[in-house]
């Protein structure tokens, strides 16, 4: 099964998620606060961290290794703090 079907049993499919999760996806270049909103997105919806990185590295042709760093950094982060809101506090 591709990462994709993987993220779309969780969130139904790709065309009912937010355009911005697309276009972050997709299209922008990965500085850190569009990673922290792709990320929150990813991990509020119970994406594993891995899955959610592997399919960012797929679909992102900007995608490095940083990001990755950066991503788990963020799930391991609102992972610590699971009684707290994870999103941009």
């Amino acid at each position: 099964m591709c990462l994709l079907q993987q993220v779309e049993q969780h969130l139904g499919h790709i065309g009912t998620w937010p355009t911005y999760v697309i276009r972050y996806l997709y299209i922008d270049v990965p500085k850190p606060n569009i990673v922290r909103k792709l990320t929150a997105f990813f991990y509020g919806n119970d994406i594993p961290v891995s899955i959610a990185s592997q399919l960012y590295n797929v679909c992102n042709d900007k995608y490095n290794l940083q990001v990755t760093e950066y991503i788990c950094d963020l799930y391991s982060h609102w992972q610590r703090c699971r009684y707290k809101f994870h999103m941009s506090e």
